[in-house]
């Protein structure tokens, strides 16, 4: 039998992490010059991003047993407004008319797109769009957390 995708995911987690690994050995600095993190620091910007992505891949995987694929594709290509009003809430980006313009032009895309949608069910589109939201703070977190880093000289910049 099949295992659950979500199993299936869990085998390709430790993949990473050594690659990860392997790649600090061969920087310059070693695998010793990592920089610690506090337990604050942790909880405050990796466990969200973590768990934004979490609840991206989950709630996307959970709309497509109610919904197409294009459809859930359609609605998905709301992200970048989320991205936008979550970088509007974390100070990343300043509003502007510019922006707002975009929000406002991506919008009525994702309108037209999704408004004569013929197996359009109600669960499955609060669920994909859930999962656009999820899509827009996960990299609003990210962006926070490679700042930090970045502050805290763990990336070099060039």
């Amino acid at each position: 039998g099949v295992l659950h995708p979500r199993l299936v995911h869990l085998q390709h987690l430790p993949h990473p992490a050594a690659l990860s690994k392997i790649i600090l050995l061969f920087q310059a600095k070693g695998i010793d010059s990592a920089v610690e993190m506090s337990w604050k620091d942790y909880f405050m910007r990796v466990v969200p991003t973590a768990l934004g992505t979490a609840l991206d891949i989950n709630l996307s995987n959970a709309s497509l047993v109610f919904i197409t694929v294009t459809f859930a594709t359609m609605c998905k290509s709301a992200s970048p407004i989320f991205l936008l009003l979550f970088a509007f809430a974390f100070r990343l980006e300043s509003p502007s008319i510019k922006l707002l313009g975009i929000i406002v032009v991506i919008s009525i895309g994702v309108l037209l797109t999704v408004a004569r949608e013929t197996a359009f069910d109600f669960w499955g589109f609060i669920f994909v769009t859930l999962a656009a939201v999820m899509s827009g703070f996960r990299w609003s977190m990210t962006q926070i957390l490679l700042q930090v880093c970045v502050m805290t000289n763990v990336i070099q910049m060039p």
